[in-house]
């Protein structure tokens, strides 16, 4: 839904202070410094719990990097690789069922005898177990631990609302620390002063959605995911002078490993691990404070991805492909994301820990293979979203059959269904539990105005979930068995709005300027998006953008003009394209026209390690149309009037005395420049120059530099011609008498 603003085109404020009094962060901090101290000294156990997607396990790689900098000794884990690695190859040859339970079920035998002789174990909960603290896993803590023996335990992205499972634990002799993000239930906060009441050596919990809505105060940090909570309260703990004095220098991530890591590297590394798991778990990276829009803390930590030195090795590999935290939810953490949703969260943390750059290739590629099985298992269930479909009213809840898709994947089926309706989507599978059947859903909003966590405490008040919990945008839950037609029925009442997208009508200079001036906000994320720019001109070109390996086409660029003589890029990528669109794209490729046009563009950033491209650049932007009778994303560009067929051929064949020229051009370097064709309102130049550094060695590196940065102009591969605008035409006419004699300079006029 397309709306122009009446707003003006501004951007988020920073704060001037990114820190806040945090004084419940400060007593977590306190307690966890206690509880680590006894770790050290052997007078206590520790146990990492942390969620199996990319926050979860993220969450746990950074607690166990602050554990291995402070020396206390951890399960080595990767006596555990042999039959890790069993069960990724099973994962990668798509094979399932008794086998990869069976192995599974090794594993966890293994790891209980770890436990008996280390200090610190890992443990990611697994989807098969459900979510959080589980019953099977509390069952699995319980027999993996001597309850004559203290341990604790930190629950990292989960147990917000656990509190009668967390409840069981410290009956049993456990300490519990909780650190999550999700929003609390309405009986969460009494219950977690009772339990504070009650056991307040053995308990501490931090959310900060369980203050006051102060934002001088823990709740500013709401942004944060689980991972950014654990690295807030990681560098306060790093922060006190008994502790820093202790850190080591340098560290073995695993026993018996040969690589020694710098605690540059470690601390570096836990920046960009938190900088992904932020932006995959949709954390805003803007938040309002007193109906001003300030740059986020979230935003802030994502920032410092961009500047981190050398990482550990899987971090080093994500950062060659993208260096921004713009791109890392489609490039990097999916990868992480798709271990979790195939009961295979460990896979991800070794990935994290892996010191060697050989064997994390190896890991990067298997987890490539783990999501190709999710995007097939996800494709598959986007193909039959009207054959799920229980009612069209409402919240959309969809039933699958759990043979052709892993409750994992469930959430990627809601996010289709969501897009496909344009409505909030719950994607159910049935599962057996205990003998009972129950029905295991995940939940996205899409691109509307309506609360998944509103969604889910509802549906805790009628009584129809045994577990369920999340975010705005997403959640996840398991209906009870003979309560899906009441959790029909009240998904069909539910009342919400489609966002709108919201447009800025600018001139190609405006344009041009917020481009330049967006980068010192970037990166993109949640709540943090490009401003939508409405671009109107003349269309004097349409460049085809060809890979370098095979010549195929993959974008096009739109040369556009305006009555100011201002000029502007934007790029189309083909795959977006409807047939008809690239239809007239290609037939008009590499020519030049004059076509009245109007587009809506976005600042796409990519930010490569030492490339030579620009960081920024303007994307012609997709909103959803129907085409062919079905809803799919279209760029949005139109010839005005809208088709070109309405353009008689004369005023679309290329320019008569370019054609000319390039039928008599001798072998020798020169420059061909044409003025006001009839063919073309706006004067216009196109420069040949063979090769390209004529420019510096004839006409220095002041000059090239003038005319790449105010203006880099394009290849015409048809023509073969550079073409620039006609400004240009008096520095070149300036610099003729240094021309060579080897190069000609010949000025048609027609």
């Amino acid at each position: 839904m397309l709306e122009k603003s009446e707003q003006s085109l501004v951007f988020p404020k920073k704060p001037t202070n990114w820190n806040v009094d945090r004084p419940k962060m400060l007593e977590t901090v306190s307690f966890l410094k206690k509880e680590l101290d006894q770790v050290k000294n052997n007078k206590k156990k520790l146990l990492l719990f942390g969620d199996y997607d990319c926050d979860g396990a993220s969450s746990t790689t950074v607690m166990f990097l602050l554990l291995r900098l402070l020396d206390i000794k951890t399960i080595n884990f990767k006596e555990l690789a042999k039959t890790r690695d069993q069960i990724s190859l099973l994962m990668k040859n798509k094979i399932n069922g008794e086998e990869l339970q069976s192995l599974i079920d090794q594993d966890l035998k293994d790891t209980k005898n770890q436990v008996k002789e280390n200090s610190t174990h890992i443990m990611l909960s697994n989807r098969r177990h459900g979510y959080g603290l589980s019953k099977k896993s509390l069952d699995m803590i319980k027999d993996q631990y001597d309850e004559n023996y203290p341990t604790t335990i930190i629950a990292m992205d989960l147990g917000v609302n656990s509190y009668k499972d967390v409840k069981i634990l410290l009956e049993n002799n456990f300490t519990v620390i909780i650190i999550d993000h999700h929003l609390p239930d309405d009986f969460a906060k009494d219950s977690w002063i009772s339990l504070k009441n009650q056991y307040p050596d053995n308990f501490q919990i931090y959310d900060p959605f369980l203050y006051e809505k102060d934002m001088n105060s823990d709740y500013y940090y709401q942004t944060l995911c689980a991972c950014g909570l654990v690295y807030e309260i990681a560098k306060e703990l790093m922060s006190l002078p008994e502790v820093k004095n202790q850190m080591l220098p340098e560290i073995v991530l695993f026993e018996n490993d040969d690589v020694k890591v710098s605690q540059k590297v470690v601390l570096d590394s836990m920046t960009a691990i938190t900088s992904l798991a932020l932006v995959a778990d949709c954390m805003p990276l803007t938040i309002k404070i007193e109906n001003e829009t300030f740059l986020s803390y979230s935003w802030k930590i994502c920032k410092e991805y961009e500047s981190v030195g050398e990482l550990l090795p899987i971090l080093n590999i994500f950062r060659s492909i993208t260096a921004t935290c713009s791109r890392a939810p489609v490039a990097n953490t999916p990868l992480i994301n798709a271990a979790g949703r195939l009961g295979l969260a460990d896979a991800a943390f070794g990935t994290y820990l892996e010191s060697s750059e050989s064997k994390a290739k190896l890991k990067y590629e298997l987890l490539e293979n783990i999501r190709q099985e999710v995007r097939s298992q996800s494709g598959g269930a986007a193909l039959n979203l009207d054959r799920d479909l229980l009612t069209n009213k409402g919240v959309r809840i969809l039933k699958g059959n759990p043979e052709e898709i892993e409750e994992g994947v469930i959430g990627i089926a809601a996010a289709r269904a969501s897009e496909k309706w344009f409505s909030p989507s719950v994607y159910l599978i049935p599962i057996e539990k205990d003998g009972i059947t129950v029905f295991k859903g995940s939940m996205r909003a899409g691109n509307t105005n309506y609360s998944c966590e509103h969604f889910i405490n509802i549906c805790n008040q009628q009584g129809l979930l045994e577990t369920g919990g999340g975010h705005v945008a997403a959640a996840g839950m398991t209906v009870k068995g003979d309560k899906l037609e009441e959790f029909v029925k009240l998904s069909e009442n539910e009342v919400f709005e489609q966002n709108k997208n919201y447009f800025y009508q600018v001139s190609i200079k405006e344009a041009k300027n917020y481009l330049k001036n967006c980068q010192q906000y970037l990166p993109w994320g949640n709540k943090h998006k490009s401003a939508l720019l409405m671009i109107q001109g003349s269309l004097i070109g349409i460049e085809a953008k060809r890979k370098t390996e095979d010549k195929t086409i993959y974008a096009y660029n739109f040369h556009i003009i305006d009555d100011k003589k201002q000029m502007i890029e934007l790029m189309v990528l083909k795959k977006d394209l409807t047939e008809k669109q690239e239809k007239i794209l290609k037939h008009f490729q590499d020519q030049m026209i004059n076509v009245p046009f109007v587009t809506i563009g976005e600042v796409y950033d990519n930010f490569k390690l030492n490339s030579k491209y620009d960081r920024v650049s303007l994307r012609v932007s997709t909103f959803v149309e129907e085409v062919n009778g079905s809803l799919q994303q279209v760029p949005f560009f139109k010839f005005l009037p809208n088709e070109l067929s309405d353009f008689n051929n004369e005023n679309l064949t290329t320019i008569k005395a370019i054609t000319e020229v390039n039928s008599t051009r001798e072998k020798k370097e020169e420059i061909v420049v044409v003025l006001n064709h009839p063919s073309i309102n706006h004067q216009y130049a196109a420069v040949y120059l063979r090769p390209m550094w004529t420019i510096k060695n004839f006409w220095g590196n002041d000059f090239y530099n003038k005319l790449r940065s105010i203006f880099p102009g394009r290849w015409n591969d048809t023509l073969k011609l550079f073409e620039v605008e006609k400004g240009y035409i008096d520095l070149i006419m300036d610099k003729k008498q240094k021309l060579p004699k080897n190069i000609n300079l010949t000025i048609f006029k027609s």
